[in-house]
């Protein structure tokens, strides 16, 4: 073998054991006991506040439809609107989001349900049927392990559904983790799965 050849094949041989060994030493992140933070609450008292000017998140469509984890557990839980008169702007009115059905704990049939809905989601087009009323908004939280997720389901309007990462950290329509989605998404199966688990007629 001439002499170049052993300098080309030694670099190879580096190269594939460098890269076998992994040239990024950053640690993969750590799973969060998110279920544990919150006291093994999976729903808060309200949802969280967006940066926007009517209180129900952003209204930008997703870039790309979900792909999330097979959860093993889900709960719903149930919100209304409730006007912030001294947040009111010439735009219009502010709303929070304040519970009014507790968290309950889905079997597995529904459970099942939840999981294929899900699978649907897609971004909004902007050419959804619309309806101009204000009405309840469903939470559906899926955990894989205690990991939490969040779909916030109008009830109402477009039947807009926004994505969270923990929803009592991150408002609706803010998702950053594997497998999630920040914007606005749109599942008919999974609003009409929300809206049957809550008992809400539209």
């Amino acid at each position: 073998m001439r002499p170049g050849s052993v300098l080309v094949t030694t670099l190879v041989l580096l190269a594939a054991a460098t890269g076998a060994s992994g040239c990024d030493d950053t640690p993969p992140r750590p799973a969060v006991d998110e279920l544990s933070i919150h006291e093994d609450q999976p729903c808060p008292g309200a949802l969280v506040d967006p940066e926007d000017e009517h209180g129900f998140g952003t209204e930008t469509a997703a870039e790309r439809a979900p792909d999330p984890a097979r959860p093993d557990r889900a709960w719903v839980c149930g919100y209304e609107a409730v006007e912030e008169p001294h947040r009111r702007s010439d735009s219009g009115a502010y709303y929070s989001w304040l519970i009014s059905e507790e968290a309950t704990v889905l079997d597995d049939a529904d459970l099942a349900a939840v999981t294929e809905a899900t699978a649907s989601l897609a971004p909004v087009t902007g050419k959804e049927f619309c309806t101009a009323d204000l009405g309840p908004r469903v939470l559906v939280v899926t955990a894989r392990g205690n990991d939490l997720t969040g779909y916030v389901v109008d009830a109402y309007g477009c039947g807009d559904i926004r994505m969270t990462d923990d929803p009592f950290t991150s408002p609706p329509g803010v998702a950053t983790q594997p497998g999630t989605v920040s914007g606005v998404l749109r599942s008919d199966e999974l609003a009409r799965v929300a809206l049957r688990l809550l008992g809400s007629p539209r």
